[in-house]
């Protein structure tokens, strides 16, 4: 059993706890590198190192997630109390509100073959499929094994549309489309998060490519977009090699004005 202390501090996509351990160890061994060099350099005292060692590695754990009895507000730290975009963010998480729920989907297309060691996109992530040159609902196409169409699927609560449960088999391409209407001409900026990479076009501007094998990040990456007056489109190409295949999007729109289409075929 690996021990709470050697596991609170840093995580990632892992299937094995030997993969927990080994990068906490790392961890440890760059954070006191670099503490050890800021000691000699005279940036830190020694006292100050070891305490800033013991937040990193311990005592902001223990304090986010309410640990040993320990706990923090979040709330009032100066980023999430102050209006701007990280407070908007704050807020729109706690809420759940912004999260575009309702999709239609089409897939899977076939990936090719697909390296997971390689950085080179597989030949399906660059490929164009049809729902790159036209959105028809009534449309039936070739996919992975044999004809696929259009079908409407939704998030669950918390704004992940998951794949494979409406796709058994993975390790292929889907698309997921949306629509979303504004009241006005405006720029808006998203969250998104995939597994694994996948490509955005909103009203058919490529907005977002980035090929990856990773774990769904929930709100990783912010993308700005360009909205029309009316109803805009967001098309989502997302690759899949194994494991989760998923993916969310939520609108950075506190005032909810921005409605989001449900589809009907």
């Amino acid at each position: 059993t690996v021990p709470v202390s050697k596991i609170m501090a840093f995580g990632g996509d892992y299937n094995h706890v030997e993969s927990i351990y080994g990068h906490s160890v790392m961890a440890r061994e760059v954070i006191a590198k670099v503490l050890i060099e800021k000691v000699k350099g005279g940036y830190f005292t020694e006292e100050e190192a070891i305490d800033v060692a013991g937040k990193l590695l311990r005592e902001n754990a223990l304090e986010i997630f309410k640990l040993k009895g320990r706990s923090r507000d979040l709330s009032t730290l100066p980023s999430l109390s102050t209006a701007g975009f990280t407070h908007d963010l704050w807020e729109m998480m706690k809420s759940g509100s912004g999260l575009i729920r309702d999709w239609m989907v089409i897939g899977p297309f076939p990936i090719g073959t697909a390296d997971l060691l390689d950085d080179v996109p597989p030949p399906g992530f660059e490929k164009i499929y049809p729902p790159e040159k036209e959105i028809e609902f009534d449309g039936i196409y070739e996919g992975q094994s044999g004809e696929v169409r259009w079908q409407k699927a939704r998030a669950g609560d918390s704004g992940i549309l998951d794949f494979k449960s409406i796709f058994p088999g993975g390790r292929a391409i889907v698309y997921a489309y949306a629509e979303v209407i504004s009241p006005d001409k405006r720029k808006m900026k998203f969250t998104f998060g995939s597994d694994d990479g996948a490509k955005v076009w909103i009203n058919g501007k490529l907005v977002y490519n980035e090929h990856a094998w990773r774990a769904l990040g929930w709100d990783a990456d912010i993308i700005e977009a360009d909205l029309i007056k009316g109803t805009n489109s967001i098309l989502v190409k997302v690759e899949d090699k194994w494991l989760g295949w998923e993916m969310m999007m939520r609108m950075l729109d506190m005032n909810n004005e921005i409605e989001i289409v449900n589809i009907q075929q």
